[in-house]
């Protein structure tokens, strides 16, 4: 397989050579026909169309390879021989001589170890303290060891008090207010009842948001006479809504500052904690 490359120089010479050569071609094929007449020229022209056509596919064909084979030659590099140099463009450099450094110095000579004179030592006689062979041997007496006293432990804590549970009937119920204490039993509690409730409709007042709305119910109030006659534990049972439910529940607990304590109740002669339950009814009639 044969590789042709061109320069540029010869790209553009071989593309103006091929266009004269066209040229001379044309003007010499019109010579050879020698035709005069338009119509025969016209004639001539369309019978010599086949040719032209392949005379151009070969002129363009040759236009194709002489521009594909052009080749641009790029700069080589120039190398140099280092045994090439001239004697004047070396570089000298000059190496130093090594010296030997000097011995060391000998070791200094040992030291020398004078003898101690020994000077006059005073005499210590020892006594001889061993016992006699029939002599007897009694033993020191003992110390008196002390034992120590132990420290004195703290005093139990005392027992806690079990708290029974609140019972909700007694075989004598508490009582309140003091009127009613020495009265029977049906007429005590009766007088107990009366006295109580009294006491809390005293201090319950109608909120004005159930009165406007016309809300009425009863509210049950669950409370623990204590064994000292005390209330504690105030709970609502059972509410009505519209702040009637608070208005009951701060009457009550105005016994424990406003009212007077139980007479607590009593189980089998003792007093015993009793659970009460107290309607607190609210009604517009």
């Amino acid at each position: 397989m044969f590789i042709f490359t061109f320069s540029g120089t010869a790209v553009l010479l071989g593309l103006g050579g091929l266009c004269l050569a066209v040229g001379v071609s044309i003007i010499l094929l019109r010579r050879w026909l020698g035709l005069r007449s338009a119509v025969a020229e016209r004639h001539a022209a369309f019978t010599f169309t086949r040719p032209l056509h392949r005379l151009s596919l070969c002129v363009a064909l040759a236009a194709a390879f002489i521009c594909l084979n052009w080749t641009q030659y790029a700069p080589q590099p120039t190398a140099y021989l280092v045994g090439g140099m001239e004697k004047d463009n070396l570089i000298e450099v000059d190496i130093p001589i090594t010296t030997t450094p000097p011995p060391p110095p000998p070791p200094p000579p040992p030291p020398v170890i004078e003898p101690v004179v020994a000077t006059d030592v005073d005499t210590v006689v020892f006594q001889n303290m061993a016992p006699e062979p029939n002599e007897p041997v009694i033993a020191p007496a003992p110390a008196a060891i002390s034992a120590p006293t132990p420290p004195a432990l703290p005093p139990p804590p005392p027992p806690e008090e079990v708290i029974a549970p609140p019972i909700p009937f007694a075989e004598r119920m508490p009582v309140y207010s003091s009127a009613c204490f020495e009265l029977k039993d049906a007429e005590r509690k009766l007088c107990s009842d009366r006295a109580l409730l009294s006491f809390v409709q005293a201090r319950a007042y109608y909120p004005a948001l159930a009165r406007e709305n016309g809300v009425e119910g009863t509210v049950v109030i669950a409370f623990t006479v204590e064994k000292d006659g005390t209330v504690s534990d105030i709970q609502a049972v059972r509410g009505v809504p519209a702040g009637c439910t608070e208005a009951a529940l701060k009457a009550v607990r105005a016994i424990q500052t406003e009212g007077e304590k139980f007479l607590p109740g009593r189980q089998g002669g003792l007093p015993v904690r009793v659970r009460f339950n107290l309607p607190v009814k609210f009604s517009l009639e």
